[in-house]
């Protein structure tokens, strides 16, 4: 599936690997984050890499509180917040997220991170305290 925030993998198909590379050089000329969905037979796991992200952006990252938003996003989707991975500031991981639901999980992590300027919280904590 075709999407400008994200990619999907099938971790079977080897020739399907090689876009990971391509896509990663795209967001590198684009300034967005590279986030790949590795679909597995149930489940997906998403690599989230900030590195290069516009500077502007970066230096807006420690007040985002990302961390907890993205941690949010993880819970949303999987129910549980243990697949989440902060590995450092410019790389997450998402893991056991439903397959059918990776996409919508991908977008909803890409638009956390690039609309900082017009949110200050996630898609998935509005909705948490609108169900408060």
């Amino acid at each position: 599936m075709f999407s400008s925030k994200y990619i999907q993998i099938r971790k079977e198909r080897s020739i399907e690997q090689r876009l990971a590379s391509i896509w990663l050089d795209a967001c590198s000329e684009l300034e967005i984050p590279c986030i790949l969905i590795y679909q597995s037979n149930w489940t997906a796991y998403i690599s989230v890499n900030l590195k290069f992200l516009p500077e502007a952006l970066i230096d807006l990252l420690p007040d985002m509180n990302l961390e907890a938003k993205l941690l949010c996003i993880q819970q949303k989707y999987s129910n549980q917040g243990a697949g989440y991975c902060m590995h450092n500031e410019m790389y997450h991981t998402f893991d056991a997220i439903p397959k059918e639901l990776a996409a919508e999980a991908a977008a909803e992590i890409y638009d956390t991170i690039m609309l900082p300027a017009f949110r200050k919280t996630s898609l998935c904590q509005e909705e948490q305290s609108m169900t408060a």
